[in-house]
C-alpha cells in the first residue's frame, strides 16, 4: 500500500507499507522463507492476530530429527523471535524442515501447530 500525505505548506511525502492479513484471523505460519539478507522473508516466524499473546515455543528440526532451532516465549509478528536459517552459526542447507509450535492466546488457551517450512536460498 502506498500512502501519500501533504503538509500544510504543500510538501508531499509518500511511503510504502506492507499489510499482512491473517487468513484465519488468529495465526499464520508461512510455508517457505529465504534467509538471504534482502530484508524480505529472511526469518521463519509466527504471525498472530490480537488474540495471540505469545509463542510459547517454536522448534525446527531437520529431516534426521536434529533440532536446528528452538525459541521459548517469543512474541508473534517479531522476526527476531524466529529462525534466521542458520545452524550452529552457519547457513543451513536449502531443504524442507519440520516445525512444532505452541501458541498461547490472551484467554489462556494454547494450541499446537505442526508442519513443514521450506528454506530457499
Amino acid at each position: 500500500v502506498i500512502i501519500k500525505a501533504i503538509s500544510e505548506g504543500g510538501c508531499l511525502a509518500t511511503d510504502t507499507i506492507i499489510v499482512k492479513v491473517l487468513a484465519n484471523g488468529e495465526v499464520f505460519i508461512p510455508s517457505a522463507f529465504t534467509p538471504n539478507n534482502d530484508k524480505l522473508n529472511d526469518y521463519f516466524y509466527v504471525l498472530g492476530g490480537v488474540s495471540v499473546s505469545k509463542i510459547s515455543s517454536l522448534m525446527v528440526y531437520n529431516r534426521w530429527g536434529e533440532k536446528v532451532f528452538s525459541k521459548q516465549n517469543g512474541l508473534p509478528n517479531t522476526p527476531l523471535d524466529g529462525w534466521d536459517g542458520k545452524l550452529k552459526g552457519y547457513p543451513a542447507v536449502p531443504d524442507v524442515y519440520v516445525y512444532l509450535i505452541t501458541v498461547e492466546f490472551v484467554n489462556g488457551a494454547t494450541k499446537k501447530y505442526k508442519g513443514t517450512i521450506t528454506l530457499i536460498r
